[in-house]
């Protein structure tokens, strides 16, 4: 008698992607409106962390953020190529907030642990 195998259910990961602009300091209401792209997150030299915790120090830069929302994925394009997709016409501009506000790009991929 034959034992039947169990299928084996893909295990699936969550996964949140962004792309980043990091630098000193920089106006991000101009990068955004320079962009047209409103930001996921956005954080600025100066301000506290937090409101409900004033003990934590200010962020010691300034970033701008767009990316997606942790997302239960088994194939992780699910979530890069949107946000690739956003800045694909916009390498010109993007080498632009570069000179103009020494700034650094990054892509991050976070998976949920």
């Amino acid at each position: 008698m034959k034992k039947k195998k169990k299928k084996k259910k893909k295990k699936t990961t969550k996964v949140m992607v962004y792309f980043n602009i990091k630098g000193d300091d920089f106006p991000l209401e101009t990068v955004t409106e320079l962009l047209d792209i409103t930001p996921t997150k956005t954080m600025k030299k100066g301000e506290r962390r937090t409101s409900n915790h004033p003990e934590h120090p200010p962020y010691f830069f300034t970033s701008w953020s767009y990316g997606t929302d942790y997302e239960e994925t088994l194939d992780i394009d699910d979530q890069l190529l949107p946000v690739l997709e956003a800045f694909k016409d916009k390498i010109d501009v993007i080498n632009h907030i570069q000179n103009t506000y020494d700034t650094q790009f990054s892509i991050v991929i976070v998976p949920e642990i």
